[in-house]
């Protein structure tokens, strides 16, 4: 990490950063978003990102570092194509700042500290894991009923609902682990403060306090929507042979995603819409088992996180 420092925790009375607002005050107000982490979460903005962790002796360390440029080209920023850019970018910097979290808790302890080699190795499982869950055991499942539901729109749809299945399944199996539902708690302390920030409230874990930890462009939200626009878009696709049923699927995972994505943007501007804000919805209702309520030491984390983005002047893009 370029920039390292620890500050004893704030309490809620702590002077909040004044509110910072986009060059064109008429227009959508900045969009900051980030990660929970081990004891701790992650707000990035367009140059830079802002790690905050709990340290066993009640402190909050903040850590910066630089986000990569690639992301900003031109060609990086064409409909459809941003989403899986903006897909690839997050998923690497997330798990970077995952892994510094867990270095930062568990390392200390263990004393072993995770290298390179090891979080490509992770990124790389993680991402198989993926794609067997959402990909191959939706798609097996109903090729194996092919006897009983048959036609080429019936597999397809079935298919879908295996794959909505097994993302249920899936978040609410790891809900119920102890240690994920603090992580969970993380999440909802980053919700709650970013609500804070758009409602341009005071950032103090009293005002964060108030609002709802569920966000319309959580990335729970993202995954939901993912499996949704699969459904459309494979609805159609042949289902013979089984081997190219499966690779087609993973060849237009990169449309589902870019669409997904331009999807979970627009539900974000207009999520006040009484016409259009039934799209965030069913993001929302799973975001109940992603979240949970944060206590004010969680906030003042997330605080601090987002505090220390706004401390260097940019917004994200």
């Amino acid at each position: 990490m370029d920039e390292t420092r620890s500050d004893q925790s704030t309490s809620d009375e702590g002077a909040a950063l004044p509110m910072k607002e986009s060059g064109k005050s008429k227009e959508m107000p900045v969009q900051y978003g980030g990660q929970a982490l081990i004891e701790g979460v992650m707000m990035r903005g367009s140059s830079e990102y802002c790690v905050a962790l709990r340290l066993p002796d009640g402190s909050i360390e903040l850590t910066k570092k630089p986000l990569s440029k690639w992301p900003k080209k031109k060609i990086c920023k064409i409909p459809l194509v941003r989403g899986c850019v903006a897909l690839i970018d997050s998923l690497f910097v997330g798990m970077k700042a995952l892994m510094y979290s867990a270095d930062r808790n568990l390392g200390e302890e263990t004393g072993q500290k995770l290298g390179i080699f090891e979080m490509i190795i992770t990124l790389a499982l993680a991402l198989g894991l993926g794609m067997v869950l959402f990909v191959g055991v939706p798609t097996l499942g109903a090729h194996f009923l092919q006897g009983i539901f048959a036609g080429t729109v019936l597999q397809n749809l079935l298919e879908g609902l295996f794959r909505l299945i097994v993302l249920f399944l899936y978040v609410l199996l790891i809900s119920r682990m102890k240690d994920i539902q603090r992580v969970f708690a993380y999440h909802g302390a980053e919700h709650k403060v970013i609500f804070t920030y758009e409602e341009k409230q005071p950032l103090t874990a009293e005002s964060a306090r108030e609002h709802q930890r569920f966000h319309p462009r959580c990335g729970t939200s993202f995954l939901l929507i993912v499996v949704m626009v699969s459904i459309v878009v494979f609805v159609f696709l042949g289902t013979e042979p089984l081997w190219w049923r499966v690779v087609s699927r993973l060849l237009l995972m990169p449309l589902v995603a870019g669409i997904a994505y331009e999807l979970l943007k627009f539900g974000g501007r207009h999520m006040n819409s009484p016409w259009l804000s039934w799209l965030i919805v069913p993001g929302l209702w799973l975001q109940k088992l992603t979240t949970r309520e944060p206590d004010d030491a969680q906030l003042e984390v997330a605080i601090a996180a987002l505090e220390g983005v706004l401390a260097s002047g940019e917004a994200p893009e």
